[in-house]
């Protein structure tokens, strides 16, 4: 089949990528997936994880009964990371590792358990048709649909209340300035063709200098 080749490798590539739920913040736009970050494991007598962790403990036996999987207590790890930004949870199958975002321990209390639901799907997924399966795919949904929860893979940032300001403090973008005439864009990641237009009109190269900056740095300008 014409192009079958080509979308094996990418779905291959991208099992090297971890699954995320997606936080959907305003005014920053679109930005690529978070870097595997550091995570504390959480443990019975981390204080900052209790909650997640008690809830871990009595839901993944009940939903691995209901996907016909081994305990996943028993089979992935949960930590708890403090550098997620973007994303709410992620599962990274290589290491059978579920990491939830801190800021979603301020949220609503439902959404904790969907986004901890949305993980452990994943990991369910991985246990039950290893790479077969795309990453929200019909599988996936499924599983989700079977313990009563939408298969949504993003969280309006409205939905999750101060949890959604203090993730957009915690985020880092990326500010494009023309060092001629000082005019600045800012994107979520680092876009190396943009040009500035007038400049380029005047005679100029139009390349912009591209920094790295705290979101928070810039959020009195908004």
């Amino acid at each position: 089949m014409k192009g079958g080749w080509l979308r094996e490798i990418r779905r291959r590539l991208g099992r090297k990528r971890h699954d995320q739920f997606q936080l959907s913040l305003p005014f920053f736009g679109k930005v690529a997936a978070d870097p595997v970050p550091s995570a504390t494991p959480i443990g019975a007598g981390d204080a900052a994880g209790a909650a997640l962790f008690a809830l871990w403990n009595e839901s993944a036996p009940r939903w691995s009964a209901q996907w016909g999987v081994p305990d996943l207590r028993r089979e992935v790890r949960l930590e708890l990371s403090r550098r997620m930004r973007s994303s709410l949870g992620g599962f990274y199958a290589r290491d059978r590792v579920i990491r939830i975002a801190d800021t979603l321990l301020e949220a609503p209390p439902h959404l904790l358990g969907e986004v901890l639901c949305h993980e452990a799907a994943h990991a369910a997924v991985e246990i039950l048709h290893g790479g077969r399966a795309r990453s929200h795919g019909r599988e996936w949904r499924e599983l989700m649909q079977l313990v009563g929860l939408e298969p949504r893979v993003h969280v309006p940032s409205a939905e999750l209340g101060g949890a959604s300001q203090r993730a957009a403090r915690k985020r880092w973008v990326w500010r494009h300035r023309c060092p001629h005439c000082r005019a600045e864009r800012i994107a979520g990641r680092p876009v190396r063709q943009w040009r500035c237009r007038p400049c380029q009109a005047a005679g100029g190269d139009g390349k912009l200098a591209v920094t790295r900056v705290a979101a928070r740095a810039l959020s009195g300008r908004r």
